[in-house]
């Protein structure tokens, strides 16, 4: 398995100047039928920037930044659950680059455990945007994920991504599978249900539990639900902000 040749940054003081704005903003995951509140994610954000960054992370995974960016986000959520005046411990979800998953995991890992201690539960969402290499590597770091009490998510599938194949799925287990939220959008849109069905029942599959992402009313809040995602997130059901305190 393949390691960095460098080390990483290991204080605030030696992260690079670019990093210092990168802040978390979490956005709720809520039970389908109940909206009871499952878990927050925990979303990079720079300031002004209100939408998502996927441009920004996929120059990182070309560059290698996304190894330290990703380091970086784990101590910055696990630093805002500490200050958080909430009241009440949550389950959290970090998203982690595949880069990342395959170059340090072990450091990765170590992140994750003291997020742990802070967090009634963490959810490592593993993001679509970097090619799966290495099937070992993932493998490898879904056993360690699940010997730490986390639970393993793959984002954003759909169709034809590796994340939505049998064989895949069927080798990594993921305790989570979360609907692309384009994806979705468009299908409510059309009225097109076989899309988002198909990867309903891989996920019914292995047992994994389903994330509707992008939920932006009721009325598509109802239809997710009705075809079987357990849990959901979108702005219907709250815009990704700072945790109070």
């Amino acid at each position: 398995m393949h390691r960095l040749t460098s080390p990483l940054c290991e204080s605030p003081s030696e992260q690079p100047a670019a990093f210092a704005a990168i802040r978390p903003h979490f956005q709720p995951i809520v039970a389908s039928r109940s909206h009871a509140l499952f878990a927050v994610e925990a979303l990079l954000r720079l300031p002004a920037m209100t939408t998502s960054c996927e441009p920004l992370v996929r120059q990182w995974e070309a560059s290698g930044e996304v190894v330290k960016i990703d380091i970086l986000m784990v101590r910055r959520v696990a630093a805002a659950l500490r200050r958080s005046t909430l009241g009440l411990p949550l389950r959290v979800g970090v998203n982690v680059s595949a880069l990342t998953v395959a170059l340090i995991p072990d450091q990765y890992l170590r992140e994750l455990e003291h997020l742990t201690k802070v967090a009634s539960g963490v959810i490592v969402e593993v993001t679509e945007t970097y090619p799966i290499h290495d099937i070992g590597a993932l493998l490898y770091f879904a056993r360690k994920c699940s010997a730490l009490g986390v639970r393993i998510a793959l984002d954003d599938c759909k169709p034809q991504h590796v994340f939505s194949s049998p064989w895949l799925v069927s080798w990594v287990r993921p305790d989570i599978i979360k609907i692309d939220g384009a994806l979705l959008c468009q299908c409510f849109e059309r009225q097109s249900v076989e899309p988002v069905a198909e990867i309903i029942r891989l996920a019914r599959s292995i047992g994994a539990a389903v994330v509707a992402e992008h939920i932006e009313s009721k009325v598509m809040g109802d239809w997710a639900c009705n075809l079987g995602a357990g849990f959901m997130q979108g702005y219907y059901f709250g815009t990704p902000q700072p945790l109070h305190g």
